[in-house]
């Protein structure tokens, strides 16, 4: 029993961070067509460059999905 709550206690976490990681690449997608830079699409949403670098590369693979 204590695993089935553990379990459903994971999925709700990983559900819950897709959820908000989708609301921050949308952020950046946002900034980027502002014409903002990386370093400073981090500085101001307070996150890591290297985050940012990571959401331009799913931003695009997304964009190319559609276009297909």
């Amino acid at each position: 029993m204590k695993d089935k709550a553990a379990q459903t206690l994971s999925q709700l976490a990983v559900k819950k961070r897709r959820e908000l990681a989708a609301v921050r690449r949308e952020k950046v997608k946002i900034l980027k067509e502002k014409g903002y830079t990386a370093p400073k699409i981090a500085e101001e949403l307070d996150i890591k460059v290297r985050t940012v670098y990571h959401d331009f590369s799913i931003l695009k693979r997304e964009s190319e999905t559609e276009l297909e």
